[in-house]
This record gives structure tokens, C-alpha cells and sequence, in this order.
């Protein structure tokens, strides 16, 4: 839809060499490339290159007969990754402080931000271990890891914008992994049946887990014809947050509802035919 110029900031037409973009976008190399032509693309590229990376990681951990062993294995590589992102920080990205420069030439790169998703992975091989399993489902530690998560997240987010604060070394080099660590504590927790559990089971947000995907992909262009045009409900320039809190309503509603349809048109039709297959 993006690519027809269905979103007013996105026509192809004010694009120089918008057949390059669209040919390293197909190719999924919009997190080494610029990802210009919706930047919330960027992620797609790095989820790509896990689905291909994972399968072969874990056919190397079936051949270690150790489990424990394999719990050690994805804690290296995780060790290596975010060292490989602390030296990154430290003597090749930009040293500006720059969030966009920060973004494109840093965040977005698959290499620098694969440790989060290699925990993903352990968080997975342990809950798969019935021992842990069990252990993980004592309401004590099912607790203590969802709301130690959640307050982790928050302190790492809740306070400050990297936008606004400029970007240190910590959000360089600390910051993604502890946030991937922070929601698989929360899912862990939420796993091992976590007081917290009960509201996400709740229908309103099993649909919005649903559709989150779509969601994903469709608040970006929804939003920045927002930011363009300032086209808010309610438009004061002496109370921007009462401006933005009068708008967020009715613009989630449309989210949600341009999310609904993508999923039932688009993105369940291609789940069901990969089922199929």
C-alpha cells in the first residue's frame, strides 16, 4: 500500500532512484541500507535474517547431548554479540549523539541487535526443560520475573526519550539487550502464571495480540501524516500534551481498525496457506 502511494509522505514519485529501494527492500537489506521507504521497516530485515540464522543454530544445539550445555552455548553467543555491540559503541558508530545517525548507522543493524533475539531463544530452551518449568511456575518466581521485568522496562523507558536525552554509551551498548531481557522476564513470568496473567488473557488484548503484527506495520504510515500536516483533534500550541491526548483516541481507533483488516485480508490468508504446506 505504502509502495502505491496510498499514504500521503510516501509517494513513489518523490523518490530519487526508487527502483534501488524497492530492490535491496525486496531483498531485505534495509537494515544495512537505508530503510527509506517506511523506516519501520527496518525491523523486518533484522526478523529475516533470525528465521534464517535460528534454524541452523538450533540443529547445533541438538547435536550437544548436555542441556546444560546448550544453556551455555546461547549464553556465549549472546556474551559475543553484545560485545561485539559494546566495541561497536565504543570505537565505530558515530559519536555524535545524533538519535537518527544513532538509528541508522547502530540500532538498526542485524549483527547489533541480534543478542535480544538469541535470548529469545534461551528463554525458550529453558521453558522447555521441565524442571525449570516447574520451578519457573512457582508463583514466586513467576512474579518476580514479570514485575521485575516490567519495572526494568520501565526504568530503562519510562523517564526519558533517547530523542530528547541524546545517546550515551549505555543506550548504545546496554540498553537493547536489557530490554530484551526485561519482556522475556515478563514473558517467563507471564508463562509461569503471574498474577498479572489473568489481564492478558483477557479478550480485548488477546485480539490486540492478534492483530499487533499489522499493527505494527500500519501505525507508522498512519501516524506521520500526523506529524506532517499537525492535523490533531485538538490543536494548541500552548498545551501539546493536551494536543496529543485529545488526537491518540480517535488515531488508535483508526489503527486498529486499518490493523483488523490487514490481518483478515492480508496477513491470516498467508498463515493459513503456510499451514497448509
Amino acid at each position: 500500500m505504502i509502495c502505491l502511494g496510498l499514504f500521503p509522505p510516501y509517494p513513489p514519485s518523490g523518490f530519487e532512484h526508487i527502483e534501488w529501494r524497492y530492490f535491496y527492500h525486496l531483498l531485505f537489506m534495509q537494515d544495512y541500507l537505508p530503510p527509506d521507504i517506511c523506516f519501520v521497516f527496518w525491523s523486518l530485515a533484522i526478523e529475516l535474517k533470525f528465521y534464517i540464522l535460528a534454524p541452523f543454530i538450533a540443529l547445533g544445539l541438538l547435536k550437544i547431548d548436555r542441556v546444560h550445555h546448550r544453556y551455555a552455548v546461547l549464553i556465549a553467543i549472546i556474551t559475543a554479540l553484545a560485545t561485539l555491540r559494546l566495541y561497536a559503541a565504543l570505537y565505530i558508530s558515530d559519536q555524535s549523539g545524533d538519535y537518527e545517525t544513532y538509528f541508522l548507522e547502530f540500532r538498526n543493524r542485524f549483527h547489533l541487535g541480534a543478542d535480544a533475539l538469541i535470548a529469545g531463544m534461551l528463554c525458550a530452551k529453558l521453558w522447555d526443560n521441565k524442571n525449570i518449568r516447574a520451578r519457573l511456575r512457582k508463583p514466586i518466581m513467576a512474579n518476580t520475573l514479570f514485575f521485575g521485568g516490567f519495572f526494568l522496562f520501565f526504568a530503562l523507558t519510562g523517564f526519558t526519550l533517547l530523542h530528547d536525552t541524546g545517546i550515551s554509551l549505555f543506550d548504545k551498548a546496554g540498553v537493547p539487550l536489557l530490554i530484551g531481557g526485561a519482556f522475556g522476564a515478563m514473558m517467563m513470568g507471564l508463562l509461569g502464571g503471574c498474577k498479572a496473567s489473568r489481564f492478558f488473557k483477557g479478550r480485548g488484548l488477546r485480539f490486540i495480540a492478534m492483530i499487533s503484527y499489522s499493527l505494527y506495520l500500519i501505525h507508522i504510515p498512519l501516524l506521520l501524516p500526523i506529524v506532517v500536516t499537525g492535523a490533531r483533534i485538538y490543536d494548541d500550541p500552548a498545551h501539546p500534551a493536551l494536543s496529543w491526548l485529545a488526537t491518540l483516541p480517535p488515531f488508535a481507533m483508526y489503527c486498529v481498525m486499518a490493523a483488523t483488516f490487514m490481518y483478515f485480508v492480508i496477513e491470516k490468508p498467508f498463515i493459513d496457506w503456510a499451514r497448509k504446506k
